[in-house]
């Protein structure tokens, strides 16, 4: 028998009062809760639309530019001509020439020296293919492998390469002979047109190598120095190159380019406010003069190139 003082086990089993409960506490908070908007599509295309917009104008400007080194930096002073009048149309529609008479340049080249468009394609494929395996450095990603860093390094090399080499013919002193030797040609025009050729076909493949090396140099894993040091050198060299490619490819349309004729001699260059730019060519050369507008006096019955008149009047 159990002691009166002894509880029982029974006593340890307490009765729970009806109005609690084991389980915890729930709380409910409110909140405000955003609403979902609905995309508006008028103004995703809107800004779609500037964006295409902006990119379009900004190529065209650069077009623009090109244009205008060939015309006042090219053209104009290794012929001797005034600054003629024209607008940002006219320079907008000259580098559009410019570009059109690349195919023609690159097949004048190939049938002189059937080497260098090997070489040019060469030098625009090589990083064409590169770019296949080039991949940015990740922000906060894995560290490269040493092969991997082996590799981006000699890409830095032979982009480093390409535009140094490219510099080294831009400031060459047989091209700059070349192109200053053009207002005082007459007798050897051929002769001096086939070497202007290499040049140009030269320039033009450097332009067009230049783009898949330029977004080479961009994606190579590099350091931080390194990575900027190869991006200016391509960002420099890119700019120099189109620079020295504009004064060539717009000599050559210059030369290419069909304009009125008087005669066989006189041809009609353009215009200087109110005075016709008429470039006179003899046997001594070329000479440019202007004249006053008469339209009684000056007949234009034809149209053809200086460069089939050089070659026509020359032995």
């Amino acid at each position: 028998m159990s002691s009166p003082n002894t509880p029982s086990r029974d006593s340890a089993l307490q009765a729970v009062p009806s109005g609690s409960s084991a389980e915890p506490a729930v709380r409910y908070i409110s909140r405000p809760v955003r609403a979902a908007q609905t995309p508006d599509p008028l103004a995703d295309l809107l800004r779609l639309g500037g964006l295409v917009i902006s990119v379009l104008l900004i190529v065209l400007s650069v077009v623009a530019v090109i244009g205008l080194v060939g015309i006042r930096l090219g053209f104009e002073p290794h012929l001797g001509l005034p600054n003629r009048s024209l607008d940002w149309s006219d320079f907008l529609i000259y580098a559009f020439e410019m570009t059109r008479s690349l195919p023609e340049i690159v097949t004048h080249v190939g049938n002189q020296q059937i080497l260098l468009p090997v070489l040019g394609f060469m030098l625009i494929g090589t990083p064409a293919a590169l770019l296949v395996i080039a991949r940015p450095r990740v922000p906060g990603g894995p560290a490269l492998p040493p092969q991997v860093q082996g590799l981006a390094l000699a890409g830095s090399l032979f982009s480093s390469l390409f535009y140094l080499g490219a510099l080294v013919w831009l400031a060459g002193p047989w091209r700059a002979e070349v192109l200053g030797g053009l207002s005082s040609v007459f007798d050897g025009y051929g002769a001096w047109f086939d070497a202007f050729v290499i040049i140009c076909g030269v320039d033009a493949f450097l332009v067009c190598a230049m783009v898949p090396w330029l977004i080479f140099s961009f994606r190579l894993p590099l350091f931080r120095e390194l990575q900027f040091a190869t991006r200016a050198i391509s960002l420099v060299g890119s700019i120099l190159i189109l620079f020295g490619a504009s004064i060539t490819l717009g000599i050559h349309n210059g030369l290419m380019k069909p304009r009125p004729v008087e005669g066989s001699t006189n041809v009609l260059m353009g215009a200087v406010g109110d005075d016709l730019v008429i470039l006179e060519m003899d046997s001594s050369g070329v000479r440019p003069s202007c004249i006053v507008v008469d339209v009684d006096a000056v007949r234009f019955e034809e149209t053809t190139s200086i460069n089939r008149l050089m070659r026509e009047d020359g032995p």
